[in-house]
């Protein structure tokens, strides 16, 4: 905890100004693989989820992203402890539309990471990505100033406005590091910890849709790391989190924590709740719950708008909703200590 809270410090320090160039969801957790390539394939050995969010909605035509994500694990299950190096791979698909002109966001993208045990419990995955994406806008309902002709809207008066294509297609690429320790809880196993650092747009890609080459999508550097912190003779637990992001001149920070009770956990079967407050610097608080329920998880999330737009927004964010199933791998780990209690 002691290096966590260092790392949250640091970034207070160093994060002037929060802003965002890519698409995001708050439950961040949910699909990691959407910032890392290599965020995936320790801890279970399928796992597939969808989310769902509409920001600014409650008072202007703002943004609505959906991402639909899987990835398998190609090592077999009864070779799961061994420290033979394993294959990865997943598919991430993302939909975003925005403002009145239907500017629509769509990609998709081939993540794939190869694993290694280098410890009883650590493992290390190194991945890479390779996507396609496209923008479009629609423009012909638009209105312009010039289109003003001293009485009234006249459509036949040009607008004036740098010919805009309709379109683009670009290609994209990226690369992250991940290493993840797991804690044996009793007859489960579960995440302890999970810290890794990628970086998104390795070939910056021509993203103007008015053709200007020297107009590229910036790299985007990411650090992220979560944290299960199991509490002594209790079903408590808690998960605190950090994602930083840098791109361009833009900074992102995330901050949070849960509290997660569970009811039953078992080899097969995990129920339990979580509840978290979680803080984007400048921007927004977020409340999110979390729901277990074996195989299946179902998060709901809302942001608070704490930015100087809460004027506008009355501090209406927006609302997240995600669903999310997995088929988690089953090691033969050690006894622990956890919060000095043997296992």
């Amino acid at each position: 905890m002691k290096k966590l809270t260092v790392l949250y410090l640091a970034c207070l320090f160093v994060t002037e100004k929060l802003s965002g160039q890519d698409i995001h969801f708050s439950q961040y957790f949910v699909a990691p693989q959407l910032i890392s390539p290599s965020s995936f394939g320790v801890l279970n050995s399928f796992e597939a989820g969808l989310q769902y969010k509409g920001q600014w909605n409650s008072f202007t035509n703002g943004y609505t992203s959906f991402a639909a994500v899987t990835n398998k694990s190609f090592k077999k299950q009864e070779n799961v402890n061994s420290s033979k190096a394993y294959v990865s791979a997943g598919l991430n698909l993302i939909l975003d539309k925005a403002g009145d002109n239907q500017l629509t966001h769509f990609k998709a993208e081939i993540p794939v990471n190869i694993t290694k045990r280098v410890s009883s419990r650590g493992f290390l995955s190194a991945g890479l990505y390779a996507g396609f994406g496209q923008l479009a806008v629609k423009n012909d309902d638009l209105t312009w100033g010039s289109q003003f002709d001293g009485y009234e809207y006249n459509a036949a008066l040009g607008s004036n406005e740098t010919s805009v294509l309709q379109s683009k297609n670009y290609l994209d690429c990226g690369v992250g590091l991940s290493f993840v320790t797991l804690q044996k809880e009793k007859e489960t196993i579960s995440l302890k910890n999970n810290m890794g650092i990628s970086v998104s747009h390795l070939n910056r890609p021509d993203y103007s849709l008015y053709g200007m080459p020297d107009q590229r999508l910036n790299m985007r550097i990411n650090f992220y790391e979560y944290y299960h912190l199991y509490l002594r003779n209790s079903s408590l637990s808690v998960i605190p989190s950090v994602l930083f992001q840098y791109q361009a001149n833009a900074y992102e920070l995330v901050l949070g924590a849960s509290v997660r009770k569970a009811f039953k956990e078992s080899a097969d079967t995990r129920q339990s709740l979580s509840l978290g407050l979680f803080y984007r610097l400048q921007d927004m608080c977020a409340l999110t719950c979390m729901a277990e329920l074996g195989k299946y998880s179902i998060g709901l999330n809302y942001d608070f708008n704490i930015s100087k737009l809460m004027t506008t927004s009355r501090s209406f964010g927006g609302l997240e909703i995600s669903v999310k199933m997995n088929n988690p791998f089953r090691y033969a780990l050690a006894s622990s200590k956890v919060m000095g209690k043997q296992f």
